[in-house]
């Protein structure tokens, strides 16, 4: 018939013995079946003991390590930092020093500057009698000389050019200037001459000592200044 289909028969079933329902007796006891023998472990206690030691000497190890780490940063930092202090105070103590050996150089200078006058007022005959004594030598066969010197030391050093060379001594004109300061001195020949001034001589080291940052006061201008 169109849409149905065929069930095939069943087999033959085993008969079941006499006064028997079912082919199986299901109050018969079932044979106990043993379990499978289970795998013997892979570690004892010991391997377990060893287990726990190592991780935790590996632990500590890496706790110890990390610390040391940490350490050594805190350690590299700090010295860093006193190294960067150490520097700066270097630097404010090399500068406080300088600023201190200039304004000591400066007094120094400023007080030389105020006594200097002075200084060439009491030792100016004896610097006009070096320059004399350091010049005659080389001028012995000059005709003629013109000294030229202020006149509280005009006399001194006619004195000490008849003692150093008399015969030159005679061929000097000495001549009194008012505008000399004293330890000034000038000595004229026919080729040349030769001058001591003080004012000179202070410009010169005020000139050295410019490039250091140290400036040398001028001299005061006096009735002797040139």
């Amino acid at each position: 018939m169109d849409g149905l289909f065929e069930i095939p028969a069943r087999g033959p079933r085993a008969a079941a013995p006499a006064g028997v329902l079912f082919a199986e007796d299901f109050d018969l006891p079932h044979p106990e079946v043993a379990p499978p023998d289970a795998a013997p472990p892979g570690f004892t206690a010991d391997d377990l003991a060893a287990a726990r030691e190592a991780a935790f000497a590996e632990g500590r190890g890496l706790g110890l390590a990390e610390a040391v780490a940490q350490h050594e940063a805190a350690l590299e930092a700090a010295a860093g930092s006193v190294a960067a202090q150490l520097a700066t105070l270097r630097t404010e103590a090399r500068a406080a020093a300088d600023a201190a050996a200039h304004a000591l150089a400066e007094l120094l200078l400023q007080t030389l500057a105020a006594l200097f006058p002075t200084l060439c007022a009491r030792h100016g005959a004896a610097e006009a009698n070096a320059v004399l004594a350091a010049l005659l030598p080389g001028l012995g066969g000059e005709p003629d000389l013109i000294l030229r010197a202020n006149p509280s030391l005009l006399v001194g050093l006619r004195a000490e050019l008849a003692r150093l060379d008399p015969e030159l001594a005679a061929r000097t004109e000495c001549i009194a200037s008012e505008m000399a300061a004293p330890g000034d001195i000038t000595l004229r020949w026919r080729h040349g001459s030769a001058t001591r001034d003080a004012a000179s001589l202070w410009r010169a080291v005020a000139d050295a000592l410019a490039p250091a940052g140290l400036h040398l006061a001028p001299l005061q201008e006096t009735a002797h200044a040139r």
